[in-house]
C-alpha cells in the first residue's frame, strides 16, 4: 500500500496522533492496537498502529498517552520497559530515560529507581549511582534490599570497604531489612580486607534470621576463606565441623576451601579424610581440586597418594601441574 493510501485509511479512524503514519518514520502498520489497560472498544478493528518500534519512539508515545493511564500503571510498564532493556545490555537507554524524566520534573518509583542504579553499576558509574541514591532519599522513596545490594556490590569492586560499611549503616537506619543477595555483597566485599574476618563472621551468623533459617554454603565458603586465608587453622576446623553437624551441602568448591585449608595447616590426615569422604559420596571433582589435593600432598611428602591422584587426573583428561608430578 502507498504512502498517501496509507495515510488517508488512518485519518479515516479514530487513530491517536502518536500512532498516526509519519512519512519521514517509515513506520509499518499492523492490523492491532495495543489496550494500554483500556476497553477493546478503545481501538477500532481495523486501526492501524505500529508494529516496529523504536525506543525513542516508544518513549514518545508513552508520554503522549501518559494523561490516559493510572500513575501506578504508567510506572509499572515504565519498570519492565527499564528491566527489559538491562536484560538486552543497554543500560545507557535506562540512563536517558531516567534524564528525561528528571526534565520533566516526573515522579519515579522504588522499582524505577533500583533499575537506575543497576544501569549505572553496569556502566560501573560509581559517582552516578550514588547521585541517584541521594536523590531517591530525598524525595521520599524508601530504598530497598536489592538497592543497597547493587551499591555494596559497586563498593565491593572498587575495593571500598569504607564506603560499603557507610551504606550498609544507612540501610540500618532506614529500617531496611537486608535479603540473602545484600548480606552475600557485603561479605563478599569484607572477606577481600584481611581485617574484616570478625565482621564476615558476624554477618554470617545474621544470615540465620533470614526465612529459611540456615547460613547458605555460599556464605559459609567466604567465611572459611577467611579462616584459610589468617591461618587461623582452630576456627576452620570448628566450621567444618559445625558444618557437618548442620548437615550443610557441601559444594566443589567448599571441598576445595578446606583442602586448601588442611593443606596450609600441612594437616595431611584431614585431609586425605576429606578426599576418602569426596570419594564415598561418589562426588565428581574438578580439575582444580584435583590439582590442589595433589599439589598438597607433595608439598606435604605423601608421594605416593600424590602419584595415585594424578594418575586419576589423567585418566579424566585432566592436566597436572608440573609440581605435582613425581618421577
Amino acid at each position: 500500500m502507498r504512502t498517501n493510501e496509507r495515510a488517508t485509511r488512518a485519518q479515516h479512524h479514530d487513530v491517536p496522533s502518536c500512532y498516526q503514519y509519519k512519512e519521514s518514520t517509515g513506520i509499518r502498520y499492523s492490523q492491532t492496537a495495543p489496550s494500554f489497560g483500556r476497553s477493546k472498544s478503545f481501538a477500532p478493528s481495523n486501526t492501524w498502529v505500529h508494529t516496529t518500534l523504536s525506543h525513542r519512539t516508544v518513549s514518545t508515545s508513552q508520554r503522549q498517552r501518559a494523561d490516559d493511564l493510572k500513575p501506578w500503571e504508567d510506572s509499572s510498564r515504565r519498570s519492565t520497559m527499564m528491566n527489559q532493556l538491562l536484560q538486552k545490555d543497554q543500560p545507557q537507554k535506562v540512563i536517558r530515560m531516567y534524564k528525561e524524566d528528571l526534565d520533566e520534573k516526573r515522579d519515579t518509583t522504588v522499582f524505577e529507581y533500583n533499575a537506575i542504579i543497576q544501569a549505572y553499576s553496569d556502566q560501573d558509574d560509581l559517582y552516578g549511582a550514588e547521585e541517584v541514591l541521594r536523590k531517591m532519599v530525598l524525595s521520599g522513596v524508601k530504598p530497598t534490599a536489592s538497592t543497597f545490594s547493587v551499591l555494596i556490590s559497586m563498593y565491593a569492586k572498587h575495593a571500598d570497604v569504607e564506603k560499603g560499611e557507610r551504606a550498609w549503616m544507612l540501610m540500618e537506619k532506614l529500617n531496611v531489612r537486608p535479603a540473602e543477595g545484600t548480606y552475600y555483597s557485603m561479605i563478599a566485599m569484607l572477606a577481600r580486607s584481611h581485617s574484616k574476618t570478625k565482621r564476615v563472621e558476624e554477618l554470617v551468623y545474621q544470615m540465620r534470621g533470614l526465612k529459611k533459617g540456615t547460613i547458605p554454603t555460599r556464605a559459609w565458603n567466604l567465611l572459611l576463606v577467611c579462616y584459610s586465608r589468617d591461618n587461623n587453622f582452630q576456627r576452620l576446623t570448628e566450621a567444618h565441623k559445625q558444618m557437618v553437624d548442620e548437615k550443610v551441602v557441601f559444594q566443589i568448591q567448599t571441598w576445595s576451601i578446606l583442602v586448601e585449608g588442611y593443606g596450609q595447616a600441612h594437616d595431611l590426615t584431614t585431609m586425605k579424610e576429606l578426599w576418602k569422604e569426596i570419594e564415598r559420596q561418589k562426588i565428581e571433582p574438578d580439575e582444580h581440586l584435583y590439582r590442589r589435593y595433589a599439589y598438597w600432598c607433595t608439598r606435604i611428602g605423601d608421594l605416593e597418594e600424590s602419584n595415585r591422584v594424578v594418575q586419576e587426573m589423567r585418566r579424566k583428561g585432566y592436566k597436572p601441574v608440573k609440581n605435582t608430578v613425581v618421577g
